[in-house]
């Protein structure tokens, strides 16, 4: 699991405004491409491993996933099993969802 840590510096972004370019250069691309071998299961540990488990949540459980961003997380939460929503105030991050049905905008 200590690749999934080296990994996080890589793949996380330094710019500071979150538009559209943000979320399909980040997210959207990087998943279609070679790292989304890595993003995926990188997610899906951190949902089996650091959120659920410690936390002993059963299978089923509902959860909200706030600031879900693109959906990521949320969409892992899902195939292992959780009810899990996500929402986001940030509407470029809900436009690029990974997960539309499950990913909502709140209006701040």
């Amino acid at each position: 699991m200590d690749l999934f840590k080296l990994l996080s510096p890589l793949y996380m972004n330094k710019k500071t405004t979150y538009e559209d370019e943000y979320y399909l250069f980040n997210h959207v691309n990087r998943l279609n491409s070679f790292y989304g071998f890595f993003i995926k299961p990188y997610y899906r540990y951190l949902a089996s491993y650091i959120l659920t488990k410690p936390t002993k949540i059963k299978k089923g459980a509902k959860i909200l996933d706030i600031g879900c961003g693109v959906g990521i997380l949320t969409q892992q939460l899902n195939q292992i099993g959780f009810d899990t929503n996500g929402v986001d105030v940030n509407p470029s991050a809900i436009k690029h969802s990974l997960y539309p049905s499950k990913c909502k905008l709140v209006k701040t």
